[in-house]
């Protein structure tokens, strides 16, 4: 009963326990996301400008020390250029009742 985000990978034989974010590869057991899916944005037709935000959302979230989800969320909504792509990662974040892949 997780949800997997919209151009998220998952590997093999991954344990999933929580939501994975949209554009993320996960993989492992227990799962973590590992990095953002650059060459699948690229192939889907995602822009540069979309690409970076995403990038750069996936650094505050995933590679901040000291900030919990919610407080990485709030900094991605107040510094990264708010994209469709990334209005849609803040959306399935915060919609998440399991909590999201850390």
């Amino acid at each position: 009963f997780m949800r997997v985000g919209t151009m998220a990978y998952v590997g093999a034989m991954s344990k999933i326990s929580k939501d994975v974010p949209p554009y993320m590869i996960a993989h492992g057991d227990p799962i973590q996301v590992r990095s953002f899916n650059r060459i699948g944005l690229e192939r889907r037709g995602v822009d540069e400008a979309g690409r970076k935000a995403i990038k750069e959302a996936y650094r505050i979230l995933y590679r901040k020390e000291g900030l919990n989800a919610a407080e990485a969320l709030d900094k991605i909504e107040a510094e990264v250029e708010l994209t469709a792509e990334i209005k849609h990662l803040l959306e399935f974040c915060r919609a998440s009742e399991k909590g999201i892949t850390r």
